[in-house]
């Protein structure tokens, strides 16, 4: 997989997918040192247009506007269940200001300028072709969702990256990548299987 903000072929765009959503807007928590992802601050509280959001992004931050994944704080303890995949969301952000910043992690203030439920990137966006994440050895596989509307796979190779795919009604609509220096996802209507 593409690690990196070149958006592959059958996909709209990218986002940042390690992101701490917090409901608080005045007090910031301190920042943890490089490697740690320990969650303590996430809401359960979708972003709507025009909200001012405190966030954690585990990256320094230097962008005015960008795309933010938002998922429901259970996800990061319990991984993924159907519901979550309904309340989840690409959000495009204004950067407001860098509260604080290490060479790890960011708390940033934005404001929401558009909220796109996963659900509806297959609305938003054209359908496009794509290719499959290759079979590769070494990899651990695993399924954390699969019904009859969503389906969300992944692998991850002794624990330090992981890459998963989130289809909705059969169409890959996020792909994210994730190591100890990068969080990011790609999202769009693509077709692959």
């Amino acid at each position: 997989m593409n690690n990196d903000k070149t958006i592959p072929a059958g996909f709209a765009g990218w986002s940042y997918s390690g992101v701490e959503w917090t409901d608080n807007t005045l007090e910031v928590p301190p920042l943890p040192k490089r490697g740690v992802r320990q969650v303590k601050y996430a809401s359960d509280i979708i972003p709507k247009k025009g909200d001012i959001r405190i966030v954690r992004i585990y990256t320094s931050f230097e962008e005015d506007e960008f795309y933010l994944n938002y998922v429901p704080s259970s996800v990061y303890f319990y991984g993924f269940t159907a519901a979550d995949l309904e309340r989840s969301a690409v959000v495009r952000c204004k950067l407001i200001e860098v509260i604080s910043s290490n060479d790890a992690n960011s708390w940033i203030r934005v404001q929401v300028e558009e909220v796109i439920m996963i659900s509806s990137l297959v609305d938003k966006f054209p359908e496009c072709k794509c290719s499959p994440l290759p079979e590769e050895a070494g990899w651990q596989y695993f399924e954390e969702v699969k019904d009859t509307t969503w389906e969300c796979i992944g692998r991850t190779m002794q624990d330090d990256v992981t890459e998963k795919e989130i289809y909705y009604k059969g169409h890959l609509i996020l792909r994210s990548y994730e190591d100890f220096d990068l969080s990011i996802s790609y999202f769009g209507n693509a077709v692959c299987r």
